[in-house]
């Protein structure tokens, strides 16, 4: 499958950079080189590990923009999109820190929308 996806995306010299930093830190937190053989669930949750790391401070940059961006922003401008430019942050961030994979669980961030406008409105004298 691996091989697969790396054809369809175009490498570049940064991304080839990128993997070879992402293999020796995968390397260091493993104690042994990662696929090296066998290519074990432990050795794709480090490589995975070493990535986000790698890319800890964009995210945590990305986190505090939207953070700042949301707070000040009026329900008129978030309805009329203003919170774009911080889901904009927010996906490059997060696709560069899972390499471009997919995202979580939509069905449980529903449900989390669905238990915040419950609680709000409990809440709305």
């Amino acid at each position: 499958m691996l091989p697969l996806i790396m054809a369809l995306c175009p490498r570049t010299e940064e991304d080839e950079r990128f993997e070879r930093e992402q293999g020796r830190l995968a390397t260091f937190l493993r104690g042994h080189t990662v696929f090296s053989g066998e290519i074990s669930d432990e050795d794709m949750a480090v490589w995975r590990e070493a990535r986000v790391m790698l890319v800890a401070r964009e995210l945590l940059e990305a986190c505090k923009y939207t953070f700042t961006l949301l707070s000040g922003l009026s329900t008129d401008d978030f309805a009329a999109g203003g919170d774009k430019p911080a889901r904009d942050k927010l996906f490059s961030a997060i696709t560069h820190a899972k390499g471009g994979c997919g995202f979580g669980d939509f069905r449980k961030c529903e449900e989390d929308v669905k238990e915040a406008i419950r609680v709000n409105h409990t809440r709305t004298p």
